[in-house]
């Protein structure tokens, strides 16, 4: 367990870096911010596959198809 300490030690407090890179924006990225339709829910629904594991939601897919 002493190991894992130093290791998160080092990874939470480093230091910043003394010539940090030049980083570009990148292109704007097309995301709907708005209202979600009952569509696209039902559309997101139909494409769940039956028989797979619960998310981290731990709803069942078939809860969810019913």
């Amino acid at each position: 367990m002493h190991k894992w300490g130093e290791h998160f030690e080092r990874m939470l407090y480093l230091e910043e870096p003394s010539n940090p890179p030049e980083v570009e924006p990148g292109d704007e990225l097309n995301i709907r911010t708005g209202r979600i339709a009952r569509v696209d829910i039902s559309n997101a629904i139909k494409t769940l596959k039956s028989g797979k594991a619960a998310a981290c939601d731990n709803i069942p897919r078939q809860a969810i198809k019913a």
